[in-house]
């Protein structure tokens, strides 16, 4: 099995008991299995639903090492590996696991693909996109609408920032301190597609005030008290979506879209050492846009 040099330990951090802080630690390395890759992980992006890990929200148990957005190099490959070598760039993002088998495996990438195709070519008729929330997400989904050719409303608590929004491409700010966000996105002309990274349904049921006929809210978070009332939806053809992730081939698409237009995502680092300040910097909302972990 070709390797690196490779340490009999590795560092972590984990949640060791429900509600804990991330503490450091240090935890035996195993080698990967004949189909698996072993990452020597080089950075890690802190995203809000790690919250869910340090409550046991996914039902995992303790201790749990967080962390989903990660960047490295193949530091070992199993026997029955053809694809990847060691010393290959990879990145990786949310995977549960899988077990090939199921309806959802069978389908494989070109049914995805395909219905990524089909939502893409539905949104031809979309003009103006409304994005709620300037941090890790929010941030990056300013400069894809943009870029895609779209109006985008940026939508955020506090004149503090709007510069940003403008600075990244935002068309209108609208600051929800000063009143309902979605009368206020009415005001100015509404959205067919209005995305959302906010954490509470407070923040987020307000925006279908300012969809328009058949318009759509989609939400890249995970809310808490969503309450949707039928009659709103029903009235003007309005649709929920929840997105988890896309299929890697996907992943790579934004990537290359990102490197053709210049779309750069803004970063605070800080060392593994600090991992619990990272999170904490996420909770507070005052990392600018996204915290990321990175080895000592």
């Amino acid at each position: 099995m070709p390797t690196m040099s490779l340490p009999q330990t590795y560092k972590r951090e984990v949640f060791k008991e429900l509600g804990h802080p991330l503490t450091v630690e240090d935890a035996p390395l195993k080698p990967p299995a004949t189909k698996e890759l072993l990452i020597k992980v080089e950075a890690c992006g802190v995203c809000y639903s790690d919250m869910y890990s340090q409550y046991n929200g996914l039902g995992g148990g303790f201790p749990i090492a967080p962390g989903h957005e990660i960047i490295g190099k193949v530091a070992a490959v199993g026997s029955d590996v053809r694809d990847w070598n060691v010393g290959d760039r990879i990145g990786a993002g949310w995977h549960g696991g899988h077990d090939g088998t199921c309806k959802a495996c069978k389908r494989l990438v070109p049914d995805v693909r395909q219905y990524c195709g089909q939502w893409r070519d539905k949104g031809r008729w979309i003009k103006t996109v409304a994005v709620q929330g300037l941090g890790g997400l929010g941030h990056l989904a300013i400069q894809y609408a943009k870029h895609m050719g779209y109006r985008v409303v940026a939508i955020s608590r506090g004149t503090d920032k709007e510069v940003a929004a403008r600075e990244l491409g935002a068309d209108d700010f609208i600051d929800s301190n000063r009143g309902d966000a979605g009368e206020q996105l009415a005001a100015v002309g509404g959205a067919a597609l209005a995305i959302t990274t906010a954490s509470t349904g407070e923040a987020i049921t307000p925006l279908l005030k300012g969809l328009g006929i058949l318009g759509k809210l989609l939400i890249l978070s995970f809310p808490s008290n969503l309450a949707l009332n039928p009659t709103d939806l029903l009235k003007y053809g309005l649709s929920v979506q929840f997105w988890p992730s896309g299929h890697p081939g996907d992943a790579e698409e934004a990537i290359r879209f990102a490197e053709n237009n210049n779309i750069k995502s803004v970063i605070e680092k800080f060392p593994l050492s600090q991992a619990q300040q990272a999170f904490d910097s996420i909770l507070s909302g005052k990392v600018r846009f996204r915290a990321v972990i990175t080895m000592d």
